[in-house]
Formats: C-alpha cells, structure tokens, sequence
C-alpha cells in the first residue's frame, strides 16, 4: 500500500472531527461524511474506525458540563422547532433536573421534568437548549 499525502490524512482528520461535532456514529462517518458504500463497513471497522468514532464520546466535555451543572433550570427550548418545551411555573411543571443516563459508550445527559413530586417526562438534553433560573431573570 502506498503511503497517504498530507492532504488525504487531513481530509480523514477534517471528516472525523465534524462527525463528532454532530455526535455521529461510525455508519455516520463512513456513509455521509467520508462517501463509502455500505461494502467497506467490516474493513474500516477492523481498521479501528468504530474506536475512534466512538472515543469522540468518551472525552465529551460538553456532555460532562451538562450532567455536573447544579445550576436551577428555568426552561428548556427546542430551537428546531422554535418553541419552549418546558417551563418551571407552566402546565404543572414544577421542577426540571439534568442527570446522566448510560449509554452504549459514555454516559448521556438527559432531563427529567417534575411534576410535584414526580417525574412526568424525559427528554435528552443533547436535543435542547437549557435556560438556567440567573438567565431567565
């Protein structure tokens, strides 16, 4: 096999960084941003493809912020769909709390939306936009 040139190690370098700032997965990186077919999944795969699109999970330190913030939630907007999914004070919401759920590779931030005492609903935080109580004033 002959050896890469620079520019074709950066061009690997460049699809696996955006892959991971879209948290895709392995399929993601090869199929859309590198262009393979579904025929070269076993050989990038034994060539450790899978590792490193995984270990983009591993060092996550947005998600760790996310989980480890102990700041008071105020709302939490879904800038997709232009709207505010929940808000302390609105529709019996009475409290909302980031928490980490296990994963395939890593631990993921999720919601849990209160109700009174009770959790009422469960969102990924990774979806959402959070505002914290200091913000929303």
């Amino acid at each position: 096999m002959q050896p890469l040139t620079v520019d074709q190690v950066g061009w690997v370098f460049d699809c696996i960084v955006k892959n991971g700032a879209v948290r895709g997965s392995f399929r993601n990186l090869i199929y859309n941003f590198m262009g393979f077919g579904s025929e070269t999944y076993d050989t990038l795969y034994r060539a450790g493809g899978m590792k490193i699109a995984n270990k983009m999970y591993t060092d996550d330190t947005h998600t760790s912020q996310l989980i480890d913030d102990k700041r008071e939630i105020k709302l939490v907007v879904d800038d997709a769909a232009q709207c505010n999914m929940w808000v302390v004070g609105q529709e019996g919401v009475t409290k909302i709390e980031c928490y980490p759920e296990p994963g395939q590779y890593s631990y993921i931030p999720f919601l849990a939306i209160y109700k009174g005492e009770h959790v009422a609903e469960r969102g990924c935080a990774l979806n959402f936009r959070l505002i914290y109580a200091e913000e929303a004033e």
